[in-house]
């Protein structure tokens, strides 16, 4: 198996954020799998009984747009490190925008609904960890953790090649599904679900899945 050099991965998204583009190329893929990930949330958290949201790795931040289309009273900080993909979109007054690589980010703050969407395929292990300890740290006693990334289903996949899909060379991890679920429960409760139809899901060796994760 591939090393994986988490440096090469985030070279794709420092690509995609200098490129001039109207849609949302970050976490989410096309507005068929957002649909889906909406409906996700709105199932596991009713979004009129939170009071506010961080969405980590927003992306242009068209998940919190989606969320607050729903629930406009809603107060959610979206912590993208690449400007340009904030600068894109969210120009709505409630939703609060800041620029910082999660890795770095730190926030005495406890959030109702935590959500990290489609980051952890450009991370190693190590950090890995540490993100899920950091957000460990923005969780209260009733807060919800939403995680949601391809998982591969027989061993972890280290993918580093020239992507036709994407139209450029593209790096990410695929960790192992059991292993993962092995990492979230150091920290969480969780429940783990396979995410999306058949059509979405086309890899035979990965999957989407999504963990519901409560504090410990």
């Amino acid at each position: 198996m591939n090393s994986f050099n988490q440096n090469k991965a985030q070279q794709y998204w420092i690509r995609m954020a200098k490129q001039n583009i109207n849609s949302d190329p970050t976490r989410h893929g096309d507005e068929k799998r957002l649909f889906y990930d909406v409906k996700f949330i709105q199932e596991r958290c009713g979004l009129d009984s939170i009071n506010n949201i961080i969405d980590l790795g927003a992306g242009s931040g068209q998940l919190s747009e989606a969320l607050n289309d729903i629930n406009s009273n809603l107060e959610i900080t979206c912590v993208e490190k690449h400007a340009e993909f904030t600068n894109l979109k969210i120009n709505i007054k409630n939703i609060k925008k800041i620029n910082k690589d999660i890795l770095e980010y730190k926030d005495k703050k406890k959030y109702d609904l935590i959500l990290l969407f489609g980051v952890i395929n450009s991370l190693n292990e190590k950090n890995e960890i540490k993100t899920y300890e950091m957000i460990s740290n923005l969780m209260h006693k009733n807060s919800i953790f939403i995680l949601k990334h391809q998982c591969a289903i027989e061993q972890e996949t280290i993918v580093d090649h020239y992507s036709e899909a994407l139209s450029s060379q593209y790096t990410a991890r695929y960790p192992f599904i059991d292993k993962e679920q092995e990492i979230l429960n150091i920290f969480f409760n969780l429940e783990v679900h396979l995410m999306y139809p058949k059509e979405l899901n086309p890899h035979s060796n990965t999957k989407f899945y999504a963990f519901t994760c409560k504090k410990k």
